[in-house]
């Protein structure tokens, strides 16, 4: 009889301490698991500053006087969106039924001129609306639009530019997040 009680204490001080050893196993494995999701990058290419994310076009003038962006027909663009990331930059044209038309270029920062670069190509036929602007933008027609950074802050950006006829345009951002 005692040697079946020494064997079932030896099984709960083995027990206990297997329990143990797991126990320690598994907080050193989450604790090291959550060091490099904590440390894991947020923004590829890193943190661009404050165009980073996504930015609604409310409006957008031609010499001071509202272009119509916005039309009230059923075809027309519900919201244009540009994203920043890296050195991308996205053109949403949004429409009614969640259709969105995507376009792609490269931008590049420097002081108050943002450049956008629009003159990428791809060789599958069909895909260069994949890098054309909407012409709504009005973006200059060799693809490289130089805007001047009048105002950016957090949630606001406005940028203008003159196209080569002389027309001052400018756009109207925010920031929603």
């Amino acid at each position: 009889m005692t040697d079946c009680l020494t064997f079932n204490s030896e099984v709960i001080v083995l027990s206990t301490h297997i329990k143990a050893k797991v126990t320690k196993t598994m907080t050193v494995f989450v604790v090291c698991l959550t060091v490099i999701i904590m440390s894991g990058c947020t923004r590829h290419n890193g943190d661009i500053g404050d165009l980073f994310g996504e930015w609604r076009l409310e409006r957008l003038t031609a010499d001071g006087q509202e272009t119509e962006l916005y039309e009230e027909t059923p075809d027309a663009p519900l919201l244009y969106t540009w994203a920043f990331q890296g050195n991308i930059i996205r053109i949403n044209t949004i429409y009614a039924h969640n259709r969105v038309f995507e376009c792609f270029g490269t931008w590049m920062r420097e002081d108050d001129l943002l450049e956008l670069c629009f003159i990428y190509h791809d060789n599958l036929q069909g895909t260069d609306y994949l890098y054309t602007p909407p012409q709504a933008m009005c973006f200059s027609s060799d693809g490289v639009t130089r805007l001047h950074i009048d105002r950016l802050t957090g949630k606001k950006m406005e940028v203008s530019y003159t196209s080569t006829e002389g027309v001052e345009y400018k756009y109207y951002l925010t920031h929603p997040h």
